[in-house]
């Protein structure tokens, strides 16, 4: 979600929330303002001009025409003029969100700026330290991160976790995120959708493990948002790992400009993968417009080649529970907006890598 709609979804929570009369009504106009500017740039004509009229547009205009995020159907305000339940989830993953970017952003840019030998060595490392340890002893946390990367890389990981003081003794985890296992749908226990395709793909089993220790865990922002959207970026590495022998893969080249390279020295050739996992279509052309540097992903040249990737568990996730098709509709999107980049599955993506290389 970009600042824009966070913005505008902080606006609303704090305005409706507010009790004090005069600054209550500073705020809806505020909130008016921005409203408007938004609904201007989505090319609306007809929209709220006053107070009234901005509480009756919250209270039976659906969020989506507003939040880019299609999922959300409902409204924001309810009759009594009080934020609805889906409104303040929704507020609530933003909160979450924006803290578990920011976190991350901040590491990026101290290695980016730093006089580290081999930067990006550094931080895949640091990415794998995270998805490999979502529940981490404090002990462990400190001897780990301060021995591998140093003392200021040391603070900032730590601000990552928060204490996990309900968790004391024997434990089931997921074998992909390292969370615990829900044990009430299924016999052997089931996590996110993401972790749950790959644990029915590779017959993965829990992990099993004791803990007895003050123990942390990833703060739910990182975890969503970081150490889940990983997890395809790691099984696209692996597997190109092993598929492009003689071949140069690097994971997350020039301090994660791109999420993936692979170059072939002798041909003088270079593809360059971004993997984007979105939960639509929708969100991810949003993500694309307003979050994204396109130019990096223009191709200019056939010597180096870019795709956007869409990891085959979002595919499948996506596509068993709607009536459209992942890639056709993201390319429509894409087209509409005059968006001219190379988009692709995983599941066709190795299979394109070794023509390219094939025919130059």
């Amino acid at each position: 979600m970009n600042t824009e709609d966070f913005n505008l979804i902080y606006g609303i929570r704090d305005s409706i929330n507010e009790k004090d009369k005069k600054i209550k009504l500073i705020k809806l106009y505020k909130l008016l303002q921005q409203l408007t500017k938004k609904l201007i740039e989505k090319g609306y004509k007809d929209f709220p001009t006053n107070i009234p009229e901005l509480l009756y547009f919250l209270g039976n205009i659906p969020m989506k025409e507003y939040i880019d995020d299609g999922t959300l159907e409902g409204v924001a305000i309810d009759a009594y003029l009080d934020l609805t339940e889906e409104f303040l989830e929704r507020a609530s993953e933003d909160d979450v969100e924006e803290a578990g970017q920011k976190l991350m952003y901040q590491l990026l840019k101290y290695i980016r700026e730093s006089t580290l030998k081999d930067k990006d060595e550094v931080y895949k490392k640091i990415k794998e330290f995270i998805i490999n340890n979502y529940y981490i002893s404090l002990r462990d946390l400190e001897i780990e991160v301060k021995r591998n990367f140093g003392y200021d890389i040391y603070i900032m990981i730590k601000k990552m976790y928060e204490n996990a003081n309900d968790i004391n003794g024997e434990y089931l985890l997921c074998p992909v995120c390292g969370k615990e296992l829900n044990l009430e749908d299924k016999r052997n226990g089931t996590c996110s959708k993401v972790c749950d395709y790959y644990i029915n793909k590779y017959n993965l089993k829990a992990k099993k493990k004791i803990f007895n220790n003050r123990i942390l865990r990833l703060n739910e922002g990182v975890y969503r948002f970081n150490l889940m959207s990983s997890i395809g970026e790691f099984e696209i590495y692996k597997k190109c790992v092993e598929r492009f022998r003689g071949k140069e893969v690097i994971l997350y080249p020039n301090v994660d400009e791109y999420d993936i390279s692979i170059k072939d020295g002798n041909k003088n050739i270079l593809i360059n993968l971004d993997v984007k996992d979105a939960r639509t279509p929708e969100i991810l052309v949003k993500i694309l417009i307003n979050n994204t540097n396109l130019d990096k992903l223009i191709n200019k040249n056939n010597r180096i080649i870019n795709f956007i990737v869409i990891p085959e568990h979002r595919e499948f996730i996506y596509n068993i529970s709607n009536a459209g098709r992942y890639i056709k509709e993201l390319k429509k999107l894409l087209a509409n907006e005059s968006i001219d980049i190379m988009v692709i599955s995983e599941r066709h993506l190795y299979k394109e890598i070794e023509r390219i290389f094939e025919e130059v």
